[in-house]
């Protein structure tokens, strides 16, 4: 599901998207 939506949404929003799992992966 996260994938599929990830192929839909624009590049800067894959960027924020993946900043943001990696702010969480770092706590």
């Amino acid at each position: 599901m996260i994938l599929g939506h990830d192929l839909l949404v624009p590049n800067e929003d894959t960027r924020v998207y993946r900043e943001a799992l990696s702010l969480v992966k770092a706590k």
